[in-house]
């Protein structure tokens, strides 16, 4: 699983870019949505060790010339961006304060490329273990609200969509998310596709999500959504199913059963009830009166399955047939 500073990262990279006025409104939206003001912060602290016993100039040349970042730089090449790299971390360091935080004013449209380029001067110290504390601020009414105080899926719900409505600049986007709904509450998942529409809005763009979540297919929005089904046949391959049906406000069981083929409790519990009645009906062990209880019992529960649930349709067709 992406680890919470990577998040942080992902995040802040794409909120330093220069950003039109679409992106820039959508993200405001967004932090308006979920009630946060419209600035963000990295806090971060440096590995002082490092400078009392004089090894981060090597650490920092060693870790420079075995990135994979840098491998086609030229010897020159590779020491300037270590000299960049050991000067940042000599300035910060000197002033004996360990404590440092790095701002986005989202509200401000100018951005400062010196900003830009201290924030992957971070980015590349924490990869090179020379900062060892990463904690991302959002505000709120004036306070500042630390990462590590919100849930894992609410702060991974927010820094998706604020990465999406920062760096999807144009139409014709295709974007890819991968199990979005893990680590998020049932509300935030509720609420993912609402707010993956607002962060795009004004853009023409194709989404693929892959998710077990019920919550995010009875969601996907009408005459502009599809799902596909995919499962594995008896020999190994991959099959694809398109599901010919909208399943915006399909219910839980629906979703389970026709997309996902697992029945849930009730339909389980359903089908016993039904299973149970059969046997009895055809081994002439229950009396017609308790049939017609069991049946009455039986519709009664129905009402809570939607019309198009497999095991509605078996009660109607037995109720019809008793009759």
């Amino acid at each position: 699983m992406i680890s919470s500073s990577a998040i942080v990262f992902r995040m802040l990279f794409a909120l330093s870019e220069n950003m039109n006025d679409r992106q820039r409104q959508n993200i405001l939206s967004t932090l308006d949505f979920v009630g946060y003001d419209h600035k963000i912060s990295l806090a971060y602290t440096f590995v002082m060790n490092t400078r009392k016993n004089g090894t981060a100039m090597q650490k920092i040349i060693q870790r420079v010339y075995n990135d994979r970042e840098y491998k086609n730089l030229t010897k020159q090449e590779q020491l300037s961006k270590s000299n960049q790299l050991y000067n940042f971390y000599k300035e910060k360091t000197s002033t004996g304060n360990n404590q440092f935080v790095f701002e986005i004013d989202i509200d401000n449209s100018t951005k400062s490329e010196d900003a830009l380029k201290d924030l992957q001067i971070i980015y590349k110290l924490k990869q090179y273990e020379l900062v060892n504390s990463i904690n991302c601020k959002f505000h709120k009414n004036g306070c500042e609200v630390m990462s590590d105080d919100l849930s894992s899926g609410e702060f991974a719900l927010i820094s998706i969509i604020l990465s999406i409505s920062a760096a999807v600049s144009n139409s014709n986007a295709l974007i890819l998310l991968d199990e979005p709904e893990l680590s998020l509450h049932p509300n935030w998942q509720m609420s993912l596709i609402d707010n993956l529409n607002r962060a795009l809005k004004g853009l023409s763009c194709h989404l693929i999500i892959a998710t077990h979540s019920h919550m995010i297919v009875s969601d996907l929005p009408l005459k502009r959504s599809s799902v596909i089904q995919l499962e594995n046949d008896k020999n190994g391959e991959l099959i694809a199913n398109m599901i010919s049906e909208s399943t915006y406000g399909w219910s839980a069981e629906e979703v389970l059963l026709k997309v996902f083929r697992t029945a849930t409790d009730r339909n389980r519990y359903f089908g016993e009830r039904i299973g149970n009645l059969l046997e009895q009906m055809g081994n002439n062990s229950i009396s017609p009166e308790k049939v017609a209880d069991e049946l009455k019992e039986l519709q009664e529960i129905s009402q809570h399955l939607s019309d198009i649930d497999p095991m509605k349709m078996v009660l109607n067709t037995i109720v019809k047939a008793y009759k």
